[in-house]
């Protein structure tokens, strides 16, 4: 969905778009561009796979009915579906600009902002020694959620410190500027000390 929803540039081709030699299969969701609750996915096979895939799957059944199945079937070749996601990135737009601007004047250069320009979340990387996990109870405490990476590195270990998620994508500006100041309340201690 990061190629969906980019604010600062033509949306990435896919792999599968610019392969030339049937060689990348093409796996995708709707979850993020209309609902999750959908449970919608699909991948589009290279032609010399299909044979392989049917005789190994032959007997797979899709949980989805066939219902709804056809009805986005239909929202996409009506156009609809790339229409909604051009109303959807206006609007994921202006909330993205608004966490900006409003992580800015409230932070200054105290937090490096990670994923700028596409996507409906931020990674939010603090200077060393500040401790993303005690950030993240002050945040709810003060009633804002904010989330560990942790759980997105491949190895704990690895994964550094003073770096936390942040979304965006079901507040309204107002919404996120509010939620921006609670966090510099919430932050003000855990922040001047570094």
């Amino acid at each position: 969905y990061d190629s969906e929803y980019r604010y600062d540039a033509n949306p990435v081709p896919s792999l599968q778009s610019i392969d030339g030699n049937d060689r990348v299969i093409y796996i995708g969701t709707f979850s993020k561009s209309l609902s999750p609750s959908l449970r919608i996915n699909y991948m589009v096979l290279p032609k010399p796979l299909l044979g392989a895939y049917h005789q190994m799957f032959s007997s797979y059944s899709s949980p989805v009915t066939w219902l709804t199945q056809e009805v986005l079937a239909s929202f996409l070749r009506s156009g609809d579906y790339t229409r909604h996601v051009r109303r959807m990135c206006a609007a994921y737009r202006k909330r993205h600009d608004a966490f900006v601007q409003q992580l800015s004047k409230q932070f200054g250069q105290k937090i490096a902002l990670h994923g700028q320009g596409a996507g409906l979340h931020f990674l939010l990387e603090f200077s060393d020694g500040v401790d993303a996990d005690r950030l993240i109870q002050e945040a709810r405490k003060a009633g804002v959620k904010v989330y560990p990476v942790t759980p997105f590195w491949s190895v704990s270990e690895g994964c550094p410190p003073n770096m936390l998620f942040a979304g965006y994508s079901l507040l309204n500006e107002g919404q996120i500027q509010e939620g921006i100041r609670l966090l510099k309340q919430a932050w003000a201690l855990v922040l001047c000390n570094t």
